[in-house]
Formats: C-alpha cells, structure tokens, sequence
C-alpha cells in the first residue's frame, strides 16, 4: 500500500510539471524587422505538408507566435505573395523543448513605404558569350570613371546619380571590347545588366 501512494504521487508530480513546462511551450516565434532592426508588422500564413492552410498569424510590434505546430513539416510566408518581399521559410517543424526563433529582415525598397532614391544601383556580369562563364578581371571604363574589375564571379559594381546617363566600355583580355549605355532614372534604381563578351579569334 506505501508503495501504491508513493507511486501515485510521484506520478501526479511529474504530471504537473510537464503540463506546466507544455503550456509555456511555443514552438515557433517569428520577428520581422527592416534592416536597421525596427518592428514590421505584417501577416503570416502556415501552410501544412499538403499545401493546405494550417493557420494564420499577424507579427504585433514584429513579432508572430506560432505556439501549436502539429507534428510534420510546415511553411512559412510572411507578407503578400505578389509582393517582391515576400518571406518564405520552408520545412519547420516543431523540435520540442527547443523553442524556435526565426528572423525575418523586410526590405524597406520593397515594403510600401515611401522611398526617395538618391541614385542608382547597377550590377553588371560579364560572360563568355560561348560558354557563358563568368570573366574575372574584365575592366569597366568611362569618361572621369577609375577602372573596374570584375571579381571571380565576373560581378561589378558601381552606382550613379539620378537623371545620369554614361557610356561605358567593357573590356577583357583575348575578348573584343563592347560598349553599353546606361541611364538611372527614378523608374529604374536597380540596374542589372549582362554582358557577353566574344572571343577575338572567334570570327
């Protein structure tokens, strides 16, 4: 009989302290933020492994709590899908007693809020119109510009002014040369521009 009861109440002690560590359980906390960490708050939808929709959540001073994730893998999206900062994090599931925390960074550009653009952003590849392999070294040259490389990657990087307009030579060793214009206008900040360049034996 001593043995039954101390039985019982080691088991309604246990019982009592697993129930209160569940019910302070949150599987997932999403944040989302811009990039210089302040709140955004926006909507969440929780789709399961079917696609179907699990649940729906709204980020209150950027952050979301996704407490009761069942057993599987979920996704994740944060804001409209039509949108280009639309935030997708793909197979979650819940890692009890570990408590999930997800960040999510919401580009300013991209967000709705007003944006005066001070310039542009172009980034410009140089490949091998033949293989289409980056060119490493390949130089960017213009009237009052410094010389650019292009990284490993064949990736350059440069910016101008609002209402600018330049011409540019793209140039690399063993390849022909190519000249390109560019022009930043408030309708297009962000410039991305591919460059084939042709071997000169090639013809």
């Amino acid at each position: 009989m001593k043995n039954c009861v101390l039985l019982l109440i080691v088991i309604m002690v246990f019982g009592s302290y697993s129930a209160v560590r569940a019910a302070d359980y949150c599987s997932v906390t999403v944040t989302i933020q811009t990039p210089d960490g302040a709140p955004v708050d926006s909507s969440l939808i929780v789709y399961d492994e079917s696609g179907a929709k699990f649940m729906e959540a709204t980020a209150v001073r950027g952050v979301a709590h996704i407490c009761d994730l069942g057993f599987g893998s979920y996704r994740i999206e944060i804001g409209n899908s039509k949108r280009c900062n639309h935030i997708t994090f793909t197979n979650v599931t819940d890692r009890w007693p570990i408590e999930q925390k997800l960040i999510a960074v919401d580009v300013a550009s991209c967000s709705g809020r007003p944006l005066v653009p001070s310039g542009c952003n172009i980034s410009i590849r140089v490949r091998d119109n033949r293989t289409g392999k980056p060119i490493p070294l390949a130089r960017l040259a213009a009237e009052q510009l410094s010389p650019i490389l292009s990284d490993q990657y064949g990736r350059m990087f440069i910016s101008m002014a609002l209402q600018q307009q330049s011409r540019f030579t793209v140039e690399a060793e063993g390849y022909q040369s190519q000249v390109i214009e560019l022009m930043c206008s408030r309708n297009s900040i962000v410039i991305r521009k591919e460059i084939d360049l042709e071997l000169k034996d090639a013809r």
